[in-house]
């Protein structure tokens, strides 16, 4: 629960919900720094794959309050990024990288 100024009273809803928004893109920000640092370079330059992977975070994430995000949604979101990643892999220069040993890791 959030106090707020008198003042602001009126837009408590929109700023709780504004809050909760930042939240989630911070987790999505920061799944997606360390997964573009472990596997690397490869990567790059793909912005299909990021915005692929934002749309599946986002998803994830959705009903979930950020507050509450645990080990467990973590790990269902490390299980969606590793598939997508394999994916973009068959499609493009990941081919000749070793990221699979790299996200074993």
């Amino acid at each position: 629960m959030f106090l707020f100024f008198q003042t602001v009273l009126v837009d408590e809803n929109r700023l709780v919900v504004l809050q909760e928004e930042i939240e989630k893109l911070t987790v999505v920000c920061g799944v997606l720094l360390v997964t573009y640092s472990t596997v690397g370079a490869p990567i790059a330059g793909v912005q299909s794959l990021k915005a692929t992977l934002k749309d599946h975070l986002l998803t994830i994430l959705r009903d979930i309050p950020v507050r509450s995000v645990a080990f467990q949604s973590l790990v269902s979101v490390s299980l969606r990024v590793r598939p997508e990643i394999s994916a973009q892999a068959n499609t493009s220069s990941l081919q000749n990288c070793d990221w699979e040993r790299t996200l074993q890791t």
